[in-house]
């Protein structure tokens, strides 16, 4: 059975279980509930317009929820339908409620004081007919009741199995595909995101200027303004997605990764304040490679204590924010 603390927000939820839960009926009555800690549920379900049962607004639930400090205490638990390929096999049958699933992670991200998981089920199958939502029982739901008394953040039910996602060891076959003397990652046949693969040959590299020059043999000599970079992380953003769907002639040109950190493999010439066995970090462009050939003004030493993967997701976001306040707002002390 299920904790009687469970309670299901709004509704949808009674077609997808046998005995439904307690109902609340909107968030205003949640937060006059949750001033009362004995009446208030400490876990609450969601569920996000699956069809044929419907749901609720899942944007103004999240917008509400991450604004309003009473819910804090309170576990939200997002409902989809078929949004996750949680099987090998399974195909997603639902991408809006798979966009669902990216919005609840990036409120997560920025809050994460909050308690917010996800929870997936089958797909609505067809019955003489008729499109009919998977049974799932109280009971299934309850085993469900330890992953998220663990704080599992995304779970599925496929029958009387609980599925939670984790990152495994790459297979020897993946393993062998990365080719042993210089590799870029590229997206071979634009617009197809599942065409990303390793491509033996020259590194990326990148001179400061509108064409990047990328690539360039791994063992060419440096220019002297240039620096040679073994990468150790590659920082993934909006650049990269575009690179992927081949929505952008001038990304696809650049290729993915914008910006990484690494180790400093050579220099060039004329660059005296960085040698080799530096850690750095900096912009990368088309920097998705076992190295990259890199403009020195494009990068700056790694502050002590950052890892690798701290310092590649750094570049972008705060020279985006820099350039806005200070070229474009013209932002100035004081103000």
């Amino acid at each position: 059975d299920v904790p009687r603390t469970w309670a299901a927000l709004g509704p949808g939820l009674d077609d997808l279980l046998h005995t439904p839960l307690p109902t609340i009926p909107d968030l205003a009555s949640l937060a006059e509930a949750s001033q009362s800690p004995a009446d208030a549920p400490d876990t609450v379900f969601v569920l996000a317009d699956c069809e044929p049962s419907g749901g609720v607004d899942i944007d103004e639930v999240l917008e509400r929820w991450s604004a309003d400090e009473r819910f804090a205490a309170v576990r939200l638990v997002v409902v989809t339908c078929g949004a996750v390929a949680a099987r090998a096999g399974e195909t997603v049958r639902d991408p809006a409620g798979a966009g669902v699933r990216a919005r609840v992670a990036s409120v997560r991200a920025r809050h994460p004081e909050l308690r917010i998981a996800l929870l997936d089920v089958p797909w609505p199958t067809w019955v003489e007919g008729e499109q009919s939502l998977p049974s799932l029982g109280r009971a299934e739901l309850g085993w469900a009741e330890p992953a998220l008394v663990a704080g599992e953040p995304d779970i599925a039910v496929r029958g009387h199995e609980i599925l939670a996602p984790r990152l495994q060891q790459a297979d020897a076959q993946v393993l062998a595909a990365i080719p042993e003397d210089g590799w870029t990652l590229q997206v071979s046949d634009p617009g197809v995101p599942e065409s990303l693969a390793w491509v033996p040959g020259p590194t990326a590299g990148a001179t400061g200027s509108a064409e990047p020059a990328a690539g360039r043999p791994a063992a060419s000599e440096l220019a002297p303004g240039e620096v040679r970079v073994e990468v150790r992380a590659v920082g993934l953003n909006f650049h990269d997605i575009v690179v992927a769907l081949g929505t952008d002639d001038d990304a696809a040109r650049m290729g993915v990764g914008i910006e990484g950190s690494g180790t400093v493999v050579e220099v060039g010439t004329a660059v005296g304040d960085l040698k080799s066995g530096d850690r750095v970090m900096g912009l990368f462009p088309g920097g998705a490679g076992a190295r990259v050939v890199v403009d020195r003004r494009l990068l700056t030493e790694m502050p002590h204590g950052w890892s690798f993967a701290e310092a590649a997701a750094f570049p972008m976001a705060h020279l985006a924010a820099h350039h806005a306040l200070r070229d474009v707002a013209g932002v100035r002390g004081g103000e």
